[in-house]
């Protein structure tokens, strides 16, 4: 008896280990001409001898146990999108034969803290590392292209040493890379592309070559901390720059550019001043400033007209340089809803007059209107929105609104499913693409009523973190006459809000968020929704 107790335990051993070589057997294959192993400790290697195939890889549904991915040598590339929305992972690293990072290839692994670029890497492909958790980037020399927005919203990136081959900085490359606090264009590069450092708030300093041409237009939009632009060329150079170029540099007035080898350095002060420490320059020359951001020429008026939920500004201007740009940030701490045109994107926030009507200034903020003109000179003021009084309007108000929140993923059947929140993991894959299939639906019940009216719908959202969005439902809603009422749903909050949201801070924040129903700047309905992963 006790031999057979035995063999029977000798047997269920073997069983087990056999179990457990096939479940390792599952979290490996081949891929392509490569092999690819992942281990227990979350490690994902690939080896072999080729290059990696883009866009579909066979550990996609392991992405959460991956910890660290190794990249033997041999491999000669890492695919679009092959590590793409793993949550986990914390470090890279390349060996040396990789020559291009393809596009999309890290973007949103939001915990990457750390990337080992090997010494043969050369072309880093669009939104590679797109809103990865990066805190340092140090690239080989060997670099000698970077895509666009290749780095950008990764917020806690606070230094970049870039390679010394890198002939421009592509648009949009660190654009919202909130910590990063000082950046030096490497020698030898001719352009700056449109957005490359917008948003970055903490951005201090920047050395920028004499080999410089052309720096894009709101390259340092947002960049309220600059203070200090080196530049390594002559004054010539940098008026010839400056002549060829409309980038805006900052809202701020307190800049400094230093160049040629005297040391000359002039401030965009009100006064204009500009002290020399050589020779061989006009040091009476104005601010780069005062010629980008005016001489006060344009005033806004603090008096606004506030309407229905519409905000009408005014300005003087008394070179009349039109036509303008009309763009607003919250200034109270309450709300982070910032960098917003005025009328929904560049385009439509055009005036061709001296005035202009915003419907997406949240009720309680305040906020500073910046009006532009068309050589980029600005004129602000500061305005305070009312608070938003309960809706009432003849037959009905807001306690007899009904309204009502669901929330929807479209499954990859094409099916619907009704959850109670939003969860990360499902949200994930609509995130960064063009169209979506999550989003909150709001469904909103007006009672009879006996006439027809139309309103300004608006909701406004504000996430946990305070970074608040007002959306414009509808210019011209209109409720018509019925003693049934009125019943409608709106597809209000979908992938496009949560994109701005990641863009702004990195990450979709988990908690409450608030949702605030307005019509004609009165509310009708607060209430909140979850997000979690």
């Amino acid at each position: 008896m006790k031999k057979r107790y035995r063999f029977c335990a000798v047997l269920l051993i073997a069983v087990l280990l056999l179990n457990g070589t096939a479940a390792l057997a599952d979290n490996s294959g081949t891929f392509g001409k490569l092999s690819w192993r992942l281990d227990s400790q979350g490690t994902l290697t690939v080896s072999g001898r080729g290059r990696m195939d883009g866009y579909s890889q066979p550990w996609d549904d392991l992405k959460a146990s991956i910890r660290q991915v190794i990249i033997k040598d041999g491999v000669l590339s890492v695919g679009s999108e092959n590590f793409s929305d793993c949550p986990n992972l914390r470090s890279v690293t390349l060996a040396d034969s990789v020559t291009s990072i393809d596009a999309f290839a890290f973007d949103d692994c939001v915990n990457l803290k750390e990337v080992k670029f090997g010494k043969g890497l050369v072309s880093i492909g669009m939104y590679a590392f797109s809103a990865c958790g990066l805190r340092s980037v140090s690239l080989p020399d060997s670099v000698t292209i970077i895509e666009s927005n290749a780095f950008q919203r990764c917020p806690s990136l606070n230094s970049v040493i870039l390679p010394k081959k890198l002939s421009m900085v592509s648009k949009n490359l660190f654009q919202y890379c909130s910590s990063l606090s000082s950046i030096e264009i490497p020698d030898g590069a001719v352009l700056i592309d449109d957005d490359a450092f917008y948003d970055c708030g903490q951005l201090r300093s920047v050395t920028v070559p004499a080999s410089v041409t052309y720096i894009g237009p709101y390259t340092f939009m947002g960049c309220d901390g600059l203070r200090d632009i080196y530049f390594k060329g002559t004054e010539s150079q940098w008026k010839s720059l400056l002549a060829t170029t409309d980038f805006i540099p900052s809202g701020s007035r307190d800049i400094t550019v230093h160049y040629g080898s005297g040391g000359f350095t002039f401030t965009g002060s009100s006064d204009s001043s500009a002290s020399s420490a050589g020779s061989g320059s006009d040091s009476s020359s104005n601010s780069f400033l005062d010629t980008l951001l005016g001489s006060g020429h344009i005033t806004v008026s603090s008096s606004v007209s506030y309407d229905k939920g519409r905000t009408t500004v005014t300005w003087t201007d008394s070179e009349n340089h039109g036509p303008y740009k009309v763009a607003y940030e919250c200034t109270d701490g309450s709300a982070q809803q910032t960098g917003f045109w005025a009328g929904g994107s560049e385009a439509e926030s055009i005036a061709y007059g001296k005035s202009f009507t915003i419907e997406s200034l949240i009720p309680g903020h305040s906020y500073e209107i910046r009006v532009y003109d068309s050589e980029d000179h600005v004129g602000k003021t500061n305005v305070t929105i009312p608070a938003a009084k309960s809706f009432k309007d003849n037959n009905f108000k807001a306690s007899a609104v009904d309204v009502e929140i669901s929330y929807r993923y479209v499954t990859e059947d094409g099916s619907q499913k009704i959850t109670s929140v939003f969860i990360l993991d499902q949200m994930t894959p609509y995130l960064n693409r063009s169209s979506g299939g999550c989003a909150l639906y709001y469904q909103v019940i007006f009672p009879g009523t006996e006439e027809t009216k139309t309103y300004l719908m608006q909701l406004a959202v504000t996430a946990p973190n305070g970074y608040a969005e007002m959306i414009v439902w509808d210019d011209a809603m209109k409720i018509t006459k019925s003693k049934h009422g009125y019943r409608f749903w709106w597809d209000c909050i979908g992938t496009s809000y949560f994109n701005n949201l990641v863009e702004k801070n990195g990450s979709v924040p988990t908690g409450d968020y608030k949702v605030e129903l307005f019509m004609d700047g009165m509310l009708v309905h607060a209430g909140t929704f979850k997000v979690r992963r």
